[in-house]
């Protein structure tokens, strides 16, 4: 009898594995679909205790991307076109060398890029119904989504009690929008200062395969 048990037990969690295996690879999918799309247009909000950040943006694939930010330090507004990229200044628009950061939680990634790395950092997703997903994130990774660095011990300022959780939304085998939370404390400086983190992030994804981009004449001809 004990063994039958285990047995039902063991077929039982590869049977769980291999659900997690396929809903993150019709997750993976749904990414790659959007990516492979004429254009798109997003929204990506950002809220934590101290700030929030909006992000608009439209991309056109092989084409120009316009992302329009706005936060508690003003408002950033830039093109990028291949490997040309214009930041819009109170002088007008100009060229710009700055790089991105290659981080893709920041609010200004494209949703592709962050969506894959949601994906990459789950510990389990579950199908619902009509195209939802749901899942748990990773420790570790959940950590350093909170702020680089912090997977470090807590005694080093690294975040404890990190919890992070994520959910998708699929429509014609397309990813159209994603929230995610990230909550954790960490205790940083002299002063051991107590930080409760509490992250939320909400993308969402319109007009794909419809949009259109008419940048201003001063930032197309800089991107020619």
């Amino acid at each position: 009898m004990k063994s039958i048990a285990l047995l039902g037990g063991l077929v039982l969690l590869s049977l769980c594995g291999t659900a997690h295996a396929d809903d993150v690879e019709a997750l993976k999918a749904a990414v790659s679909k959007l990516a492979e799309a004429s254009g798109y247009s997003w929204t990506h909000t950002l809220v934590n205790p101290k700030n929030r950040t909006g992000v608009e943006g439209k991309t056109q694939k092989e084409g120009a991307t316009w992302v329009v930010s706005k936060g508690t330090s003003g408002t950033n507004e830039w093109v990028r076109k291949g490997d040309r990229r214009v930041l819009k200044t109170a002088e007008g628009w100009k060229t710009t060398t700055t790089a991105d950061s290659g981080d893709v939680f920041r609010p200004q990634a494209p949703p592709t890029e962050t969506a894959l790395g949601f994906i990459a950092a789950i510990k389990e997703v579950k199908a619902g119904a009509a195209g939802f997903y749901s899942g748990e994130l990773l420790e570790a990774q959940t950590k350093e989504i909170i702020h680089p660095g912090g997977s470090k011990p807590p005694e080093s300022g690294g975040i404890a009690n990190a919890k992070g959780t994520i959910k998708f939304w699929v429509k014609d085998g397309v990813l159209t929008r994603l929230e995610a939370r990230l909550t954790g404390h960490s205790t940083v400086g002299k002063s051991k200062m107590e930080i409760d983190h509490d992250k939320n992030i909400t993308i969402e994804v319109k007009d794909i395969g419809s949009v259109k981009i008419d940048l201003p004449a001063e930032a197309a001809k800089l991107l020619e």
